[in-house]
């Protein structure tokens, strides 16, 4: 059915409106953002495509797709477009975001946390590259060895921390986010400040010209620009980490009366800023693409979910199509279109097939008896017996009222008498329990074979099955009797 048009509700971020039903989920929005009736260019459809906009205000609505007509606080209904193909290339410049349930928030958390610690524990290598650098290249190490000793014991704990955090992530973060979290900014913090403690005190010991200073910022500014990827998932943390880096140097900056102290100031904030706005920019890319994700995840869930639905009930359909409701084996057009199968298999491969037809006795005093309810009952007891003696390539089913259709592939015609006989000892030997009744039951079984030569149709071979059933009806009932083509009848007691 091709949609009038699409509604489009403008609602804040995460809000979750899941419902099946267009009609009541229409309702559901329209009552969420408080209107009793829905507005005139949505009545009269009897289908809508309803999509979340989060976070998009209303004027980046209408410079995406022309003027809008606010009917709530918290709604918008876009124009309906007569071609559905112009609208949707319309809309192409928004970014929807798609329904995502709350049991994704969590995982998209727990997604961003892990992708969080394992680029900081990717770009800690930085850290000791620095001090290597210090120790090796330039005179602090020997003009400073105990700040230099204190920045190499608190890289090497964050290091560590970090370290024992990505090792155990999962089993912490079983117990609870703060329990990966808290130590990964502690540790953070620990590193950041013991850079930006360096830098300060480089600064005040050689000044802006020497080279030492120079290692020292450029290393500083390599960490700060690596910040903007590493802590993409976190913009918070990305903020503290900058602030960490140079917050302790700027002041000094600024203070300091040397040539370029002001010039280094401003340069150092317009820097930071730029790095704040490029990794605002890339947090907000990622966690629209974790959404992107998560909504995809969601919908492949809910196809996965009803294509199972689907197939339970095309297998539901299928056994009912196929078997009698009352006894639960094959009904009759699926017996039928069984016999024909082995029919035509036996004669291909030259193997013998034998035919059970079962007739219970006397069924029409059981029902007077008991009832059609404790009649219902005797014929689900006796299909059970019957399946109980049979193997698993045999095949039974109703073929009406209280007649029985069994099939015996790989048979011969004395192995199929003497099934026959097992079932019906077994129908005789014990007694049916109706309610409070018990009943004893008989029934009486024609027994007849495939003859690859003369049988072309299966109604042949029911037919003589059927006049072998007769036979043992006619002699007595309670028995079992035989008709194999050019034998005559022969009976069992």
């Amino acid at each position: 059915m091709a949609f009038a048009g699409r509604l489009r509700i403008h609602l804040p971020p995460w809000t979750e409106i899941r419902c099946m039903d267009p009609a009541k989920r229409m309702s559901w929005i329209f009552t969420a953002a408080g209107i009793r009736t829905p507005p005139p260019s949505a009545q009269g459809h009897r289908a809508f495509v309803v999509e979340y906009i989060a976070g998009r205000s209303l004027s980046d609505m209408q410079r995406a797709v022309g003027p809008v007509r606010p009917f709530s606080p918290v709604g918008t209904v876009l124009p309906f477009a007569a071609d559905i193909d112009e609208w949707d290339r319309s809309l192409r410049p928004l970014k929807v975001l798609s329904q995502i349930p709350k049991s994704s928030h969590t995982g998209m958390q727990r997604q961003a946390d892990m992708d969080l610690l394992a680029r900081l524990s990717a770009a800690t290598v930085s850290y000791p590259f620095l001090l290597l650098m210090l120790g090796m290249a330039t005179p602090f190490r020997s003009d400073a060895p105990a700040v230099y000793w204190e920045a190499v014991l608190a890289i090497a704990l964050a290091v560590s921390v970090r370290g024992f955090l990505y090792v155990l992530r999962n089993r912490l973060y079983s117990h609870g986010r703060r329990w990966m979290t808290v130590p990964l900014f502690l540790s953070m913090t620990l590193s950041a400040g013991t850079a930006g403690l360096l830098f300060l005190n480089i600064m005040k010991s050689y000044g802006l010209s020497n080279w030492t200073f120079t290692v020292m910022l450029m290393w500083l500014l390599g960490i700060a620009a690596g910040s903007t990827v590493s802590f993409t998932p976190s913009f918070s943390l990305l903020s503290v980490q900058l602030v960490l880096l140079f917050g302790l140097a700027l002041p000094y900056e600024f203070l300091l009366r040397v040539p370029h102290g002001l010039s280094l100031g401003l340069a150092t904030l317009a820097f930071v800023g730029f790095l704040l706005m490029q990794g605002h920019r890339l947090h907000q890319m990622y966690w629209d693409l974790l959404a992107e994700r998560a909504a995809e995840i969601e919908r492949m869930r809910e196809l996965e979910t009803a294509k199972a639905a689907s197939e339970r009930a095309q297998e539901q359909l299928r056994y009912q199509a196929t078997h009698d409701n009352l006894t639960g084996v094959m009904n009759r057009a699926e017996i039928l279109r069984v016999l024909r199968r082995e029919m035509e298999l036996a004669i291909r491969m030259g193997k013998p097939l034998g035919v059970l037809m079962i007739d219970l006795d006397f069924f029409k005093r059981v029902n007077d008896h008991l009832g059609h309810l404790g009649g219902d009952e005797v014929l689900r007891c006796v299909a059970e017996r019957i399946q109980r003696h049979l193997r698993s390539c045999d095949a039974s089913g109703r073929y009406g009222g209280e007649e029985f259709l069994v099939i015996l592939p790989v048979c011969r015609p004395e192995q199929s008498a003497a099934t026959a006989e097992r079932i019906r000892s077994a129908i005789e030997r014990d007694p049916i329990r109706v309610a409070s009744t018990s009943t004893r039951i008989t029934a009486s079984f024609g027994v007849t074979a495939l003859d690859p030569k003369a049988d072309t149709d299966q109604l042949q071979l029911i037919a003589r099955a059927d006049s072998a059933l007769y036979k043992a009806k006619k002699s007595g009932r309670n028995r079992v009797a035989m008709q194999f083509p050019r034998i005559r009848f022969s009976l069992l007691a």
